[in-house]
C-alpha cells in the first residue's frame, strides 16, 4: 500500500488521514475500473480479488472505514462473499430455513428456486458482480436481503452471529440509500462519524 521508506517516517504506524485517503481512493478506483470495462475477464478478476490477493489485504485497506462509505460497504460485501464461498452448505441451510418467514427478502435476494450451496454461491457472485456491471444500490439491497433470509433461518440460539449479520444488512441498506441519493461516492459525504 505504501513504500517502506514512507512507513518508516510515520511514527507509530500509518497516518490515519493517509489510511482514510487510501481506503476511499482504492475503493473509488476499483469500482470505476470495473464499471468502465466491458471485459468479462476484468469482472472475473474483481470477483476473485479475495482469492488472488487475500482477505487480509482488503481488511487492511477497508475494514476500518465507516459502514456508510464506499470502502466500508465494499469491505462488508467482499467479507460476506468470502463467508458464503467458504460456508455455502451452512448458508444454504439457514437460507432455506428462513424462506417462510422472510419471503419478501427472498425475492429481493434473487436466489434461484433450488437453494443449495452452489445456487447461494452463484447468487453472491452475481450480487458482487453487480457492483461492477449493474447498479450499486441494487447490489447492496440484494446482499442485505440475502442476509435477512439467512438470519431468519438461523433463529434464536443458533451458533451464527445474527446480531453482527443484522448490523451488516443494515449497513448495506443504508449504503444503498446513500447511493440512490448520490451521496455514497461523494468525498464530502464522509465525515468522522460516517455521515450519521
Amino acid at each position: 500500500m505504501w513504500e517502506p521508506a514512507y512507513l518508516q517516517r510515520v511514527a507509530g504506524g500509518v497516518d490515519p488521514e493517509a489510511a482514510f485517503e487510501a481506503a476511499h481512493e482504492s475503493a473509488r478506483i476499483l469500482v470505476s475500473y470495473g464499471r468502465s470495462s466491458d471485459d468479462s475477464g476484468v469482472h472475473a478478476r474483481l470477483l476473485r480479488l479475495v482469492k488472488d490477493e487475500g482477505i487480509e489485504v482488503l481488511a487492511t485497506l477497508w475494514s476500518r472505514a465507516v459502514p456508510a462509505s464506499l470502502p466500508g460497504v465494499l469491505w462488508r460485501l467482499y467479507a460476506l462473499h468470502e463467508w458464503i464461498v467458504r460456508s455455502g452448505d451452512e448458508v444454504a441451510r439457514y437460507y432455506n430455513a428462513g424462506l417462510e418467514s422472510a419471503d419478501a427478502a427472498h425475492v429481493v435476494a434473487g436466489v434461484p428456486p433450488l437453494h443449495g450451496p452452489d445456487e447461494v454461491r452463484a447468487t453472491i457472485d452475481k450480487i458482487l458482480k453487480g457492483v461492477y456491471d449493474g447498479e450499486l444500490d441494487i447490489a447492496f439491497d440484494r446482499a442485505a436481503a440475502l442476509i435477512s433470509v439467512v438470519v431468519a433461518g438461523a433463529g434464536e440460539g443458533s451458533e451464527l452471529k445474527t446480531d453482527a449479520l443484522k448490523t451488516t444488512a443494515d449497513d448495506l441498506r443504508k449504503a444503498a440509500g446513500l447511493e440512490r441519493g448520490g451521496m455514497l461516492r461523494q468525498a464530502d459525504a464522509y465525515n468522522s462519524d460516517g455521515g450519521r
